[in-house]
């Protein structure tokens, strides 16, 4: 609808209401305009993802198209033009170059359109995320992820008004819920986490009592007052001797030692709690994907799946996820990059990745006393 076509429209008629603007324009014969966009994937967590193309993805994979009554989406890339038009475009080289230097999720992203989740230097790739997505379910895994111990949740508190609560839940190596809570005061996000946590039967609830999560020591406490549920304030920001397993040898391989020999320990390793546990979820994650892609046997206690059917966003935790990057560390040590660091990238908060996260911590095992024996009675 150009400039002459509203000129044409206006012509003879009297506008007071857009009802009279609805009325003219159904009786007239002009084309209303159509928007045309033209992109890459960006982010499964972006507004443009969630409100236009979640929609259109199933159709998208089958057969490349999808419409409804309000878009229409086709998905083209390089492989839907002649092979002779792309050699003549001189991109061939350039294509095979990413091949060899990108990783995965970037060559896909940048020349099959997929969703780009990960940022430089990620600590989880998109590969080892899905490959872990129901892999409890797989028929050769059922009974290697059969879980046992305890029922361990965490939360994840906002960290200010733009920000939203994390909650987790895993039971042996399977993340069994992640929820998110938007809206609410930290108040009202601890009750919501804690009442999650009883009627799920957990034994064990762990918060992040680093910034916000500092004065909610009496609340959780409170809430599972005559309730079988033991608590742990977590402590991402411990580092050094201070933080967990810190005199425990990492790694029982040669490569963990340093020159003299000597085996590294967790703080010769890592920066801090935050960082050591994210490694462990990395870990999992790459371990299944080893085992479920590349079908090598791995010790389930290594590994971790995601239920779908307690995950209500699936794609955001993926994007949460594969989104924490490391960072440089001057004394060579393990460092996950912070929170207002990865603000200031763009990249949201990873309140549900971090609740997950936090789920992997477990309770030292207290050994069983041994019966005291009576005294024998000499004869």
């Amino acid at each position: 609808m150009n400039a002459t076509d509203t000129e044409r429209l206006l012509e003879g008629n009297v506008i007071e209401s857009i009802d009279d603007l609805d009325d003219l324009l159904l009786d007239s014969d002009v084309k209303m305009p159509e928007i045309i966009i033209t992109m890459n994937r960006g982010r499964r967590s972006g507004a443009v993802a969630k409100k236009w193309l979640a929609r259109a993805e199933n159709d998208l994979k089958r057969h490349g198209y999808y419409e409804d009554d309000t878009i229409m989406v086709v998905q083209m890339n390089y492989t839907d033009m002649p092979k002779s038009w792309f050699i003549a475009s001189g991109l061939e080289q350039e294509r095979l170059d990413d091949l060899d230097k990108m990783t995965n999720a970037q060559y896909r992203h940048k020349w099959h359109g997929d969703y780009l989740d990960e940022v430089d230097n990620s600590i989880i790739r998109g590969e080892w995320f899905d490959a872990c997505i129901d892999a409890h379910k797989i028929d050769r895994l059922k009974k290697a992820f059969q879980p046992y111990g305890a029922r361990i949740s965490a939360y994840d508190p906002m960290d200010d008004g733009g920000d939203a609560h994390g909650y987790a839940q895993r039971h042996g190596s399977i993340i069994e819920r992640v929820l998110e809570k938007r809206k609410g005061e930290i108040d009202e996000g601890c009750d919501w986490a804690t009442d999650i946590a009883i009627d799920n039967n957990i034994d064990w609830f762990v918060w992040d009592k680093d910034g916000m999560g500092t004065g909610l020591k009496r609340q959780v406490s409170d809430a599972f007052k005559g309730k079988k549920v033991d608590y742990h304030g977590f402590s991402g920001g411990l580092s050094g001797s201070g933080q967990d397993n810190a005199e425990k040898e990492y790694l029982e391989t040669d490569d963990n030692k340093d020159k003299e020999g000597v085996a590294k320990t967790y703080a010769d390793t890592f920066r801090n709690n935050r960082a050591q546990y994210y490694i462990l979820l990395a870990d999992r994650t790459y371990n299944t994907y080893k085992c479920v892609v590349k079908g090598q046997y791995i010790d389930p206690n290594e590994m971790i799946s995601f239920d779908s059917d307690g995950i209500e966003d699936m794609d955001a935790l993926r994007s949460e996820l594969c989104s924490v990057p490391l960072k440089d560390n001057s004394n060579q040590l393990i460092q996950k990059m912070g929170k207002v660091d990865m603000k200031r990238l763009g990249v949201p908060s990873p309140n549900m990745g971090d609740s997950v996260m936090m789920c992997l911590w477990a309770p030292k095992v207290k050994r069983a006393k041994s019966p005291r024996r009576a005294p024998r009675k000499r004869a």
